[in-house]
């Protein structure tokens, strides 16, 4: 591939990062990988990372199909 080539078709760090951060990789490692600090980091996977408010949700959802499923068991 041709520097030419390797600008006009940029890899976009955000998915990467993201890419990264599925994969179980902490935001201070990628921090460190990407070389940029753990707020810019944050900022740019704010799109990727759960909320406090959305994680809660997910685990009262759960636990209520939880509770659904040991009603029916008995």
């Amino acid at each position: 591939m041709t520097d030419l080539e390797k600008w006009l078709t940029p890899k976009d760090p955000i998915k990467e990062m993201a890419k990264a951060y599925s994969g179980g990789k902490t935001v201070t490692q990628i921090s460190m990988d990407f070389g940029y600090p753990t707020s810019t980091t944050c900022y740019m996977l704010r799109a990727y990372i759960p909320t406090k408010e959305d994680i809660t949700k997910f685990k009262m959802k759960f636990a209520a199909k939880q509770i659904r499923n040991k009603k029916y068991e008995r």
